[in-house]
């Protein structure tokens, strides 16, 4: 799947699951994607919780889109599974400032 089409995939989810992939993104940057620490991640950005069976479920379904994926890596001889996100939100966000600037541009009075 093109990262454009992954894009337009993510803008047609449901707020709750922008949120989860955005707690994903956000616990890989602090320590590893697991599924606990993406569930605290969650937690703290929407001071909601979401039960870790449903929490899995959204992910597969987010991989089955392509917009995660799942791989296993090794820590101190234990295999653990990981997440990533495969959308690029930053430029996401980056666009929608820049449309948000030109349509309040539009809106000025002078």
């Amino acid at each position: 799947m093109s990262k454009r089409r992954k894009t337009i995939t993510y803008n047609k989810l449901s707020t709750t699951d922008r949120q989860i992939i955005e707690a994903v993104q956000q616990s890989g940057k602090s320590a590893t994607s697991t599924l606990l620490n993406i569930a605290a991640t969650y937690q703290k950005t929407t001071n909601t919780g979401l039960e870790r069976n449903a929490l899995y479920v959204k992910l597969i379904q987010a991989e089955e889109t392509g917009l995660v994926s799942r791989q296993i890596v090794n820590r101190q001889d234990e295999p653990i599974q990981t997440w990533k996100t495969n959308v690029n939100l930053k430029a996401r966000v980056n666009r929608e400032l820049i449309m948000f600037s030109r349509s309040s541009k539009s809106n000025i009075i002078v």
